[in-house]
């Protein structure tokens, strides 16, 4: 129960970016973090907290957020998903991406990219986002984006990236 309240999520994969200390640890995508910009929230989906950045609205567009790398396994299927809350979304619309990686860290030469299709602009309450990927067979890890292109406030909370297996009826 106190795992839950403080958001890690059971069943492995990535977990929850949950404290100040987790977020110090984060690859972080441009130069917000050192305006303050990114905040451990009270309100979280999952826990009694979440991981959120705002960017202002006379700041310069760009790709901001953070990422993670993760191991995976070639020609494999995982599962990516994050409760997400936005407020005031405004030129760009949020998704849940990630780049494919061989090992000397360059992207895959089949589908680098990914992302969910369902995006978010506006306001919205936690959002439950979420795709199935499969990786190429150059692959051999993961890179999680938790970004943005756009101006407002981010959060995230729930982030899941797990294998997914067969299994039958």
């Amino acid at each position: 129960q106190a795992a839950l309240e403080e958001g890690v999520v059971p069943g492995g994969g990535v977990a929850l970016i949950r404290s100040e200390k987790a977020l110090s640890k984060l690859e972080l995508e441009g130069d917000e973090q050192r305006k303050g910009l990114f905040s451990r929230s009270e309100g979280g989906k999952v826990g009694k907290h979440c991981a959120s950045f705002t960017i202002p609205r006379d700041h310069p567009l760009g790709w901001v957020g953070w990422r993670q790398l993760v191991k995976a396994r070639p020609n494999t299927r995982y599962w990516y998903s994050a409760w997400v809350r936005t407020k005031d979304i405004t030129d760009g619309k949020i998704a849940l991406h990630g780049h494919h990686r061989q090992e000397d860290g360059a992207l895959c030469a089949e589908r680098p990219y990914f992302s969910n299709p369902k995006s978010l602009t506006g306001t919205n309450d936690w959002t439950f986002l979420h795709t199935t990927v499969r990786t190429p067979a150059d692959c051999a890890n993961v890179q999680l984006h938790l970004t943005m292109k756009a101006r407002g406030t981010l959060s995230h909370d729930g982030v899941l990236f797990c294998e997914v297996l067969p299994a039958s009826l």
